[in-house]
């Protein structure tokens, strides 16, 4: 089969995807704060961010410059200070024109008010009900804060700090609170917690002019949080009984939408005006839902539809925060959000947007080349995408290290990558998301000796700065001498979900928590665009050295790569390369293994037939901690028949993914078709084995497959070794006999369910049926003079030959009792 029937054959089996939009937050760093986080709020004048601590009594300060907890008392420079404040302080909000802090303390029924020049208290205000959340009309200077004991909004004055004379009544137990100062309308959130039914889930809309309540808006269960966008007077409503945000149009007060977001949602953030958060796609991101429960954030649109992390249509539109996400704020102008983990005492740092350089032509260097694009990324030390609008007709070909007439152009390979970057083909007109083939190729034959197609290197990272990575995507790499695509490192990178990534330094003596990613999807490696023209590369298709979870391939539509035609392994992991998942990618005809750990041939498995539960029977280290791969014990064609084992680390959880190949040998095992997955738990002693059915891909007859393991923590096997030939035949066979043994010629011998036949047993009782493989079939049996118990059996997805014998019941004998004569 051709790469081409191939690279179709993989996306039959998959569902194509509409165009969505994308966003792309990035994770910096987390920051210490202080005990439970509750409310976060961006000063962009000071370009600092304030946190209030709820059991702490405190707020702390961060210098977003540095991304620093800054020290509130410099009288004690040896540790980091916060300022204290009063008892449950929840939420705070900035009036940069006066440049003073207000803090509403819920058990105190104070509200704090700091003065920002010197970080020293300006004023206590008393006279609240456990106020909850506060907001700032900079242009008329009032103060807003809810006061959730008694259903009311109370008003300070900022020019003296003191309240005015009369609270606003609004709905039970009033928390989020919000001001558009362009409309001077400020909106409540009626949390209604004391009442089952959400009889008072409302918002209320102040008028700020009159202190008067003019409409009321149903929204969801349990609003908490609201946001405001103020240049298209959009509200937005965090509905945290029913998992979802309403979005309210200011100007009729009509909700013009509700969408399911993450469990719990409390608190949310809007980007000020229509600045564009996406760099995956050309739709603006501009709302962030902090959800408590579930752990995450949720990314909005403007309008109030999701914005996805990644090209999936299965992705929610979620990014992973810590543990109970209580605040969240946003800088538009930095394009950092802030969250505040209560639940880790820390303010984790993220970044939505990134700078973006765009490839306009095919030359190997100058302006809007990809060699420039490349070099300019590098010196941004920011995490960046390369995106590309070339004019003409697909494929677009780089001849890297040639000149337009095909010369070499003396620049040899591109330039290592040493900084964070998205390289994302997929951006180029013409690319087709239904068929996921490249329209980017990049061609090595005139790059030199040794050239890799593109390479990634660790440089470590100054304090503050980002480690390197590469996101690559819908790339057609080939005619390299060396390796299509190599990442190495000096230290271990650690990754985790799409877009995400962080440096290995350490900040402020604090190692990083959460890992970055690198992603190769949806590339031909080994073939040009077109999916059938070799492009061989010298070496391997993928070589990591020493770099940590990576994901090579996806479960979704067009993340799986073609990597084929290689000189030598598909794919090779050497110096304790670990947790690198690599998954449903079509991986064949290569000079080595499809994927070799060490780049050392076949590593045999370990510790079979371990009866210990004391010895861990796949325990060795190295690439992917060498784990073991699948024994695939029988295969048959139809619909995809297979029956093996797997031992490995015991008690533990593991994804096998099998293939097919229409051509194999035991020396270079690999995965051209992938078949399906299932998931095998191992017992005490390290041992699973399995049997499975994919009745959606049939493996032709006379094709071989093979299987692959990974661990829960994504370090992926290599392909299991001597592939079976797929057979599509089965035999179910057996004997007749009576209650005492003897076998009974010309029994009628019935099998329904997947197939329907009669035959009888021979003279010596035997009877036989061939049958399809992963039929269910229901075996019966009759004779003259004869009750069977049972006289049916019932086999399900029979992938092995089958014997279903057949007894009577004993027979009972009668005893005659005769009178004797006298």
């Amino acid at each position: 089969m051709s790469p081409r029937a191939t690279r179709a054959l993989i996306g039959s089996f998959v569902l194509a995807f509409a165009v969505l939009s994308f966003a792309c937050v990035v994770f910096l760093k987390t920051i210490p704060v202080g005990d439970e986080p509750n409310g976060v709020t961006v000063d962009a004048t000071r370009n600092r961010t304030y946190v209030a601590n709820f059991a702490g009594d405190s707020v702390s300060i961060i210098d977003n410059i540095n991304e620093v907890a800054v020290d509130a008392d410099p009288s004690t420079p040896a540790v980091i200070d916060a300022l204290v404040v009063g008892d449950g302080p929840t939420e705070l909000a900035v009036n940069t024109t006066t440049n003073k802090l207000y803090v509403p303390n819920f058990n105190a029924n104070t509200v704090t008010v700091i003065n920002l020049n010197d970080n020293t208290i300006a004023a206590t205000v008393t006279g609240f009900a456990q106020p909850f959340a506060v907001a700032v009309n900079m242009t008329t200077n009032r103060i807003y804060v809810t006061n959730y004991g008694n259903g009311t909004v109370s008003v300070i004055d900022g020019s003296i700090d003191s309240l005015l004379a009369a609270n606003v009544t609004v709905g039970a137990n009033p928390r989020g609170i919000e001001v558009n100062a362009t409309t001077n309308r400020i909106y409540v959130a009626n949390f209604d917690a004391a009442t089952a039914a959400p009889v008072n889930d409302t918002l209320s809309v102040i008028d700020g002019a009159t202190n008067l309540v003019t409409a009321t808006v149903p929204v969801g269960a349990n609003p908490y949080g609201v946001a405001v966008n103020p240049t298209i007077n959009n509200i937005y409503v965090a509905n945290s009984g029913s998992n979802s945000v309403t979005v309210i149009n200011g100007g009729s007060n009509t909700v013009s939408t509700t969408t399911a977001v993450g469990t719990e949602p409390r608190t949310i953030a809007s980007r000020s005006g229509n600045a564009p958060a996406s760099t995956i796609g050309d739709v603006i991101g501009a709302v962030y839902v902090a959800n408590y429960g579930s752990n995450d954030i949720t990314i909005l649109d403007t309008a109030g539809s999701i914005v996805r992390q990644s090209q999936n249509s299965s992705d929610a539109g979620t990014f992973p925060t810590g543990t109970n996400p209580e605040g969240i704020a946003v800088n538009s102008t930095t394009n950092r959000i802030y969250v505040a983990d209560r639940g880790d005492d820390a303010l984790r740092v993220l970044i939505d947007g990134a700078t973006t350089f765009t490839v306009t032509n095919t030359g190997d260097a100058g302006t809007g080349s990809l060699r420039q694009a490349i070099t300019d990324s590098n010196n941004t030390r920011e995490y960046d995408r390369i995106a590309f609008t070339l004019s003409g007709t697909a494929p677009y070909r780089f001849n890297v290290g040639a000149n337009g007439d095909g010369t070499s152009s003396g620049n040899g390979a591109l330039p290592v990558i040493t900084n964070g970057v998205t390289i994302d083909g997929t951006t180029q007109s013409g690319f087709d998301p239904t068929t996921f083939a490249p329209v980017i190729e990049l061609d090595g034959t005139n790059a030199g000796s040794g050239a890799n197609g593109l390479t990634v290197s660790n440089i470590p990272s100054s304090p503050g700065t980002l480690g390197s990575f590469l996101n690559v995507r819908g790339l057609s790499i080939g005619n390299f001498s060396g390796n299509a695509l190599s990442a190495f490192t000096s230290q271990v990178l650690l990754f985790t979900s799409p877009t995400t990534y962080t440096s290995p330094i350490s900040v402020a003596g604090v190692p990083p928590t959460t890992p970055a990613l690198t992603t190769i999807q949806g590339c031909y490696i080994g073939v040009r665009a077109d999916g059938v023209t070799p492009a061989p590369n010298g070496g391997r298709g993928i070589l990591l050295d020493g770099v940590s979870q990576v994901t090579i391939g996806g479960v979704t539509a067009g993340q799986a790569n073609l990597i084929t035609a290689n000189s030598g392994a598909g794919i090779a992991l050497i110096n304790n390369a670990t947790q690198n998942r690599i998954t449903r990618n079509s991986i064949y005809a290569n000079g080595g293994l499809g994927i070799d750990l060490g780049n050392d041939g076949i590593t045999p498995n370990d510790g079979d037939n371990q009866a210990t539960t004391e010895v861990d029977p796949d325990s060795d280290t190295g690439a992917n901690n060498l784990q073991n791969f699948p024994i695939v014990a029988a295969a048959f064609q139809g619909s995809t028949i297979a029956r093996g084992s797997l031992t490995s680390t015991p008690n533990s959880t593991f994804t096998l993914e099998f293939f097919y190949n229409l051509s194999a040998s035991p020396t270079e095992a690999e995965g051209q078709v992938f078949v399906g997955a299932t998931s095998v738990t191992t017992d005490a002693n390290g041992d699973a084995s399995f049997a499975v059915t994919f009745s959606d891909v049939t493996a032709p007859a006379g094709s071989f497959v093979t299987a692959t393991a990974t661990d829960a923590q994504g370090n992926t096997s290599e392909f299991s070794i001597m592939p079976l030939p797929t057979a599509d035949e089965v035999v179910i066979a057996g004997t007749v006999r009576d209650g005492r043994g003897a076998s009974i010629a010309n029994a009628s011998v019935r099998v329904s369910g997947s197939a329907q036949a009669t035959t009888v047993s021979d003279a010596n009782g035997h009877y036989r049926f061939t049958l399809a493989a992963g039929g269910i079939y229901q075996v019966s049996v009759s004779a003259r003079g004869h009750r069977f118990s049972p006289a049916t059996r019932t086999f399900g997805g029979v992938t092995t030959n089958e014997t279903a014998d057949f007894t009577a019941l004993p027979v009972k004998g009668r005893t005659v009792l005769r009178s004797r004569s006298k």
